[in-house]
């Protein structure tokens, strides 16, 4: 048994180090504040506060996730009604996969403090990784009850209610993140990409834009622009763009496909067959972008290749309404009538509810008449 002297020396150098660890902690140092966290826990191994700050530390590390939810388990064992290393324990939990035993963590920190704003905020991500939306939203609501001011909460409420279809609400609370922290990024991109929705092009842009005036390696937000920019017409600033997303990330297939139809339109269409290529690449089970890598092949002349396109288009997706009117209008031109018919036939079935096809229905029945009726 150590004397009652000793351990008050001992307990005062261990807050000392605990004190010179935060420190360090604080300035971004790591590694020296985990030695001075154990060095506390060595005099003291009963000091939950070390084990606590020992954890947080480890769980910032990029392969620390195990060892700090050893440290929040041993805070825990020793102070068992410390909310702040419950909620923090559910975090680590979480990064580690177990969303049950996060939320478990998470109730146990509401049940020791029910106005624990962060906690409420964090059982709603766990709910909503859940998809248990609604009883996401009543956390997050409950949490910005209790702090109006966590940005965050505000953002992830309305990313729920914009997955719910309450477009109107969400962007209210975007707009709300956006008034407590304008520097959120992610927050304009999901706001500008509601005015899309709405139509509202030109403030679309702009959000994209202080998004990347934020954080200029923002892919989403580039790749967003470009598909704002190319509806405005404006196919080399949108080009541009997609370029910029893909270097940020190039296994993006989608910035791939808007940047072949961008070149395509351009009339570049030994660039945009380039662009298909390296999309189908990466998704070779999206059949929009064999319809579209199709279009581009027989515009180049090479029609039987298109057809196996189109083919491959409907075999993933039997109802897609303009694979069939352009798998119809290329085997027209090889003469092919009855295989030409069937597939016009389809597309006509398939058009009422494709609004993308609308505009090709009158050209469909006209070709489908001529092939009906050669005289």
């Amino acid at each position: 048994m150590i004397p009652a002297a000793v351990a008050a020396v001992q307990q005062t150098a261990a807050q000392a180090h605990v004190a010179l660890g935060s420190k360090l902690a604080g300035e971004g140092k790591l590694d020296e504040a985990i030695l001075e966290f154990r060095e506390a826990i060595r005099l003291n191994p009963e000091y939950a506060e070390a084990h606590y700050d020992l954890g947080a530390a480890l769980f910032e590390l990029d392969n620390g996730v195990e060892e700090a939810l050893a440290e929040f388990r041993e805070a825990l064992r020793i102070k068992p009604a410390d909310a702040e290393a419950h909620n923090t324990f559910g975090l680590a939990l979480l990064e580690a996969g177990n969303v049950d035993e996060a939320m478990r963590e998470y109730r146990e920190a509401l049940r020791i403090n029910p106005q624990y704003a962060e906690a409420r905020y964090n059982l709603g991500n766990a709910l909503d990784d859940q998809g248990k939306l609604d009883e996401a939203i009543a956390q997050y609501r409950e949490a910005l009850r209790i702090n109006p001011g966590l940005s965050e909460a505000h953002y992830n409420l309305g990313v729920a209610l914009k997955r719910q279809g309450k477009r109107d609400e969400a962007m209210h609370e975007y707009r709300e993140a956006l008034r407590i922290n304008p520097g959120l990024a992610y927050a304009h991109l999901a706001l500008g990409k509601a005015l899309d929705e709405q139509g509202q092009r030109d403030q679309a842009t702009s959000e994209y834009r202080e998004a990347l005036r934020i954080n200029p390696s923002y892919g989403e937000a580039h790749y967003n622009l470009g598909i704002a920019l190319k509806d405005q017409g404006k196919l080399d600033d949108a080009i541009a763009e997609y370029r910029q997303a893909l270097r940020v990330n190039p296994h993006h297939a989608e910035a791939y496909n808007n940047l072949g139809v961008a070149l395509k339109e351009l009339g570049k269409l030994d660039e945009a067959i380039v662009e298909y290529r390296r999309a189908l690449r990466i998704n070779p089970s999206d059949a929009i972008l064999h319809n579209n890598f199709g279009v581009a092949l027989k515009d180049q002349g090479a029609v039987e290749e298109a057809i196996s396109e189109y083919r491959e288009a409907l075999r993933i997706n039997p109802g897609f309404a303009l694979a069939h009117y352009n798998l119809g209008d290329s085997l027209r031109t090889q003469g092919d009538r009855a295989g030409a018919a069937r597939e016009l036939r389809d597309f006509l079935r398939l058009a009422q509810t494709s609004p993308e096809s609308k505009d090709r229905i009158e050209s469909a029945r006209k070709i489908l008449s001529e092939l009906e009726n050669p005289n």
